[in-house]
């Protein structure tokens, strides 16, 4: 079977919305749809908070009345932040 988005398979979805979030700050379901086909951010996020990242969740509206979630990494989310924090940039 083809993907239509390159994958590697060395990293798990979760630690690529880690290392996003990481770089970029924020990210929502359709950008997580559209660089890697995650169709189950809101999952990959509940995981990242059991394992004790601080992640903040934002409502947002859409043009056309559409609710979505946007979520955020806070800077203080371990008490590693800046080891973990490292190693969510090298995966990216």
């Amino acid at each position: 079977m083809t993907r239509c988005v390159p994958f590697n398979a060395a990293k798990t979805n979760r630690e690529r919305v880690l290392a996003y979030l990481a770089t970029h700050g924020s990210l929502s379901p359709m950008r997580a749809l559209t660089e890697w086909g995650e169709t189950r951010l809101a999952a990959r996020i509940e995981e990242l908070r059991i394992e004790g990242w601080r992640i903040t969740t934002t409502i947002c509206h859409a043009l056309n009345g559409k609710r979505y979630a946007e979520y955020d990494l806070s800077l203080e989310s371990t008490g590693n932040y800046h080891l973990s924090l490292e190693a969510a940039r090298k995966a990216a």
